[in-house]
């Protein structure tokens, strides 16, 4: 089965409860094994100290189970076999990155929503992400067809879908509009997906931001697994066009930390980068500068200006020369999956690559090796986890129940790309690219132009129904207005005729009135009858009531009249409204006309622009059609072309190597050769001088022997034996890298007291003790010889054996204590030199932080190194403080913590007691002011030996004068093979010898002859001779021999 990342081991175990869903570590995994096998069979993942997931391998092919089906799968493996576990731990950032991969086999995914903000749906979608996922989902039996579409535009479609694909798109769109309102409207979480049962299948309906993904699965497919399993198998990088970037170096960002090249260093950078969670990259400034892409301290690609493989890559990022730099750039972590330019750049290989770059030891390289993988072994895990992903299958089970839309992890995916790399065919598919998406625009413009002109049509047939209404109207209007005026000119024409007949029959009333009257009085004088008189006046009243009633039809009338007048003014008006209405109704028809005749004219010159698109497109296709042939041959043709030139140069790396391997060996043996004949002929020469240097000693020891004061101090050990611990540990300093300088001046000082208590022993009156003088006392008087003898020997020995022994325990007592101070300055060394690389990476100014690095392995210059770095630090701190002032509140918080960390650095350098010319807090350090050892502060000044300036100058290279130890004596130093010589005899010394010089002069020219042999068997051995050759011993020989009573 595919392996999971490791972590840190825990626990091992047999016979596992399965029913068990409780653990004892809040996050990590528990592997399961079968007998006599190193794979795993199965998974169970634990997470808040639950069991949340598990997978299990199904059969012998490359498929697995996940969820509950995966527990029951190992519960059978479990009754079968002696299933043996191996637990490992997670943190909850490395568990999150496990579960984007694997969303299937948690049991439920709304219990891991809390564990990272990656676990979301579909972060970072594309359409290209969409596009490989839908090809990935219909490579399913379970799935029928798939569809994908931006905007109700389709963009990608595979396998069968319900009813018209076109329409589709469309209709899912506004179904998915209406829900989201809906949604909006309950004030719901956004919605994701909608499942549709049907009897025929079912259909998955995605929204993901812009994109609507279409899924027509078969009845009872499991809708949960096929998806999460298309999300496992996206890629977890998207592929960019390689040939197309020209690999220019990334500007801007923060620069971080500067080093020198090397391969230590840029591990040393990988693990800073790792521990801050750096998003930015890492310059290699050498031969060919090239850029290590880092996104939270995990390498994720190379950028470079030329075309490197990974193992150039590696040998040009640990050259030694180079320079490295670390900048934080946090857009990194958006666009970090389109800045490498190595071609199918893995992670494990580059380590791989790094730790073979720069070694031929195989111990060395597993080192290298194992320090790589203790910063990215969780990386390369999670890339090898995606890669075998896509070749493992999850079973699917027959289910008939929906479930909620699996979660997916984030990151983006590889483009597809194409098999023919070549320039002029990508320029090709861009041009068709831009072409398709032209012609998408141009069928949209058109589409919203047809969409405007049948509403610009459907505009204008209702305003010409409106004009056709309004006419029809107008003309009503006109028929009533006439038939109005007509009964207006009947009514006034009746109107006057009535008032002529009222004229007419108010004159005849009148004149009948007066005749009336006036027969009335004709008749009533003629007749006088009472009856008569009756009846006309009846007659009267009554023509006065017909009066009346017409008096009153005539004010009708006119009332009438009036009325009339009236609604024909009203008419009128209305009549002019009517007519100023069906004018502007015709302006308007006018201007729509106008309108749709234009709209009709761009439509037929973009129906001409896309015929002529489609046409050129069509072109293009066949062109691109050829071209596609032609490559796939061509490319054929240099897959064998390039198959045989790697066969040939790999006969020719193989005969190179061959011819390479006899070169080396040949030379290895001329070398050895050549050794051999130097080193015979050197240990000859040195076995010769050896034989004679034997024989010249022999000679002087056979003198010496006859004295009897060279007899008390050869006879003799002085202690000289009890350094041995001490050069132990000084052989162990000098094998880490230190300067032995003070310790050197130490051993020297001390045998520089040793040599003046001997010098003292020497001062023994030396006529006393010749052989003539103690021949002669044996012979006169034998008592006083034997008593001379003897206080000699008591005066020697007393000398030797207690005062001498006194100073050389003082002395090994001094230099073990020095020794000790000595140590504790390397720790404050290394101390300095980490405060060094904090400082360089506060920013502080590297040339002077280089010079005191290189000074890290002389402890006598620790004071000088103290009070330079107390100066640089005191001026970085002066500098902050004034851009604190200059900036505002933000930049001095900012600015705090640098300041606070540059305080206790301060702090520190004070504590030791080393700055600014204090009193020196050890005796280690006393005694490179003074060059006088801890025991001789007790000492009288006569008693000690004079301390040279040359030495002062030497335990203090650093300083440009030493004004305590100006009066010191001027002294010869010789320096061979890390010892010193001893101190020269004093002037007084020496002023004596020049007087007893002048009594012997016989055999001294034959002890002068004896040395001159040896002078030149020095000379011949490339050996100097010591400065100081008069040791005390050689004098009192001279002396002795030379002496006549």
């Amino acid at each position: 089965m595919f392996s999971l990342p490791l972590g840190i081991e825990e626990k091992k175990g047999e016979n596992p409860d399965l029913d068990v869903n409780s653990s004892e570590i809040d996050y990590g995994v528990i592997n399961y094994f079968l007998p006599k096998t190193k794979k795993p069979c199965g998974y169970r993942l634990i997470a808040g100290g639950e069991i949340v997931g598990c997978l299990a391998k199904s059969g012998k092919g490359k498929n697995y189970l996940a969820a509950k089906e995966a527990v029951a799968e190992l519960k059978k493996l479990s009754k079968k076999h002696n299933i043996r576990t191996l637990r490992y731990t997670w943190t909850q950032k490395e568990f999150s990155e496990v579960a984007i991969l694997i969303p299937s086999a948690f049991y439920d995914l709304n219990s891991l929503s809390s564990l990272s903000s990656k676990v979301s749906i579909f972060d970072d979608f594309d359409s290209f992400q969409a596009s490989s996922f839908i090809d990935s989902m219909c490579e399913k039996s379970s799935v029928l067809g798939a569809l994908l579409s931006q905007k109700g535009m389709i963009i990608h479609t595979k396998g069968q879908l319900p009813g018209d694909i076109d329409d589709l798109a469309t209709k899912i769109k506004s179904e998915l509009d209406r829900s989201n309102k809906f949604i909006k409207k309950l004030e719901l979480p956004l919605l994701n997906r909608i499942s549709m049962f049907l009897e025929d299948g079912s259909l998955n309906i995605l929204r993901i931001d812009d994109l609507d993904i279409i899924i027509w699965f078969t009845e009872g497919a499991d809708h949960e697994n096929i998806l999460n399993e298309a999300i496992s198998k996206l890629e977890l990088r998207p592929s960019t066009n390689i040939d197309d970037d020209d690999g220019s170096l990334l500007e801007g960002g923060l620069k971080i930390s500067e080093r020198k090249g090397g391969l230590d260093n840029l591990i040393s950078m990988f693990s800073k980068a790792k521990s801050d969670s750096t998003s930015g990259y890492i310059r290699v400034n050498g031969d060919e500068a090239l850029d290590i892409i880092i996104s939270r301290g995990i390498p994720v690609g190379i950028r470079s200006a030329k075309k490197l493989s990974i193992s150039k890559a590696a040998v040009d990022s640990t050259a030694p020369k180079s320079k490295l730099t670390l900048f934080s750039l946090p857009k990194v972590e958006r666009i970090k999956n389109h800045l490498n330019t190595i071609p199918k750049y893995d992670l494990g290989l580059f380590c791989e690559k790094i730790s073979k770059a720069r070694t031929r030891s195989k111990d060395r390289e597993k080192q290298i090796f194992n320090r790589l993988l203790k910063l990215f072994s969780f990386s390369i895990g999670i890339d090898k986890l995606s890669s075998s992903l896509k070749e493992w299958n999850l079973k699917e089970k027959k289910t008939t129940v929906a479930k909620l839309m699996p979660k997916a992890r984030s990151g983006r995916m590889l483009m597809p790309t194409s098999v023919v790399d070549s320039g002029e065919f990508n320029k090709i598919k861009k041009e068709q690219a831009r072409l398709i998406r032209e012609l998408a625009r141009t069928q949209r413009q058109r589409d919203e132009i047809k969409s405007s002109k049948e509403a610009g049509n459907i505009e204008i047939d209702g305003m010409r129904v409106r004009i056709s209404e309004m006419q029809q109207l107008n003309s009503n209007h006109v028929d009533e207005i006439s038939q109005l005026k007509i009964e207006l000119r009947e009514a006034t024409n009746s109107q006057e005729l009535a008032l002529s007949r009222n004229d007419g029959l108010t004159q005849r009333i009148k004149e009948l009135e007066n005749q009336v009257e006036k027969r009335i009085e004709e008749l009533t004088q003629a007749v006088g009858e009472s009856e008569t008189r009756e009846k006309l006046q009846n007659m009267v009243s009554n023509l006065s009531e017909q009066e009346i009633q017409l008096k009153s039809e005539i004010e009708a009338s006119e009332i009438r009249l009036r009325q009339l007048r009236s609604s024909i003014d009203a008419d009128d008006r209305r009549h002019r409204m009517i007519s100023d209405q069906l004018e502007s109704q015709r302006e308007r028809q006018r201007q729509a006309t106008t309108i749709s005749n234009e709209l009709e004219r761009r439509i037929e010159s973009q129906n001409k622009e896309l015929e002529e698109l489609e046409a050129e497109s069509a072109s293009h296709r066949k062109l691109i059609d050829d071209e596609r042939s032609h490559f796939l041959d061509s490319e054929r043709r240099l897959g064998h072309l390039h198959a045989e030139v790697r066969e040939l140069m790999e006969e020719r790396r193989r005969v190179m190597r061959e011819l390479g391997d006899l070169g080396g060996r040949r030379a290895e043996a001329e070398s050895e050769v050549n050794n051999l004949i130097s080193s015979a002929e050197s240990l000859k020469e040195a076995h010769d001088n050896a034989l004679e240097d034997i024989k010249e000693a022999e000679i002087i020891r056979a003198k010496l022997r006859d004295e009897p004061l060279a007899q008390a101090l050869l006879g003799h050990d002085h202690g000289f034996s009890s350094l041995a611990p001490i050069m132990q540990r000084l052989d162990r300093m000098r094998d880490l890298g230190f300067s032995l300088t003070l310790m050197d001046r130490a051993i020297e000082r001390g045998l520089t007291i040793i040599q003046h208590n001997v010098d003292n022993v020497a001062k023994t009156p030396r006529y006393l003790l010749s052989n003539e003088v103690m021949n002669l006392l044996e012979a006169q008087t034998p008592e006083t010889a034997n008593t001379i003898r003897g206080l000699t020997n008591w005066s020697v020995r007393q000398r030797l054996e207690n005062k001498l022994k006194e100073i050389v325990q003082l002395v090994v007592l001094d230099l073990e204590s020095l020794l000790d101070e000595f140590e504790r300055s390397t720790t404050l060394l290394r101390k300095m030199r980490q405060m060094i690389t904090q400082l360089e990476e506060l920013g502080v100014p590297k040339d002077t932080l280089y010079r005191l690095e290189a000074l890290c392995n002389r402890p006598e210059a620790l004071p000088h190194i103290a009070n330079n770095l107390r100066e640089t630090i005191q001026s970085a701190l002066d500098s902050i403080f004034l851009e604190a002032d200059e900036g505002d509140a933000g930049t001095a918080v900012i600015m705090e913590k640098t300041a606070n960390s540059l305080d206790e650095a301060l702090k520190q350098l004070d504590e030791t007691g080393l700055t600014f010319g204090s009193r020196k807090p050890t005796a280690l350090w006393r005694f490179q002011e003074d060059g006088f050892l801890p025991h001789e502060d007790v000492k009288l000044e006569s008693e000690r030996p004079i301390v040279s300036e040359e030495i002062i100058k030497e335990l203090n290279p650093h300083n440009t004068s030493n004004p305590d130890n100006s009066d010191v004596n001027n002294e010869i130093i010789n320096e061979e093979d890390g010892w010193t010589s001893m101190a020269s005899i004093t002037a007084e010394n020496e002023e004596k010898n020049d007087i007893e010089d002048h009594i012997v002069k016989g055999n001294r020219v034959s002890i002068d002859a004896e040395l001159a042999k040896l002078d030149h068997a020095w000379e011949k051995r490339n050996i100097k001779p010591e400065v100081d050759i008069d040791d005390p011993l050689n004098e009192l020989n001279k002396e002795l021999d030379n002496f006549d009573i």
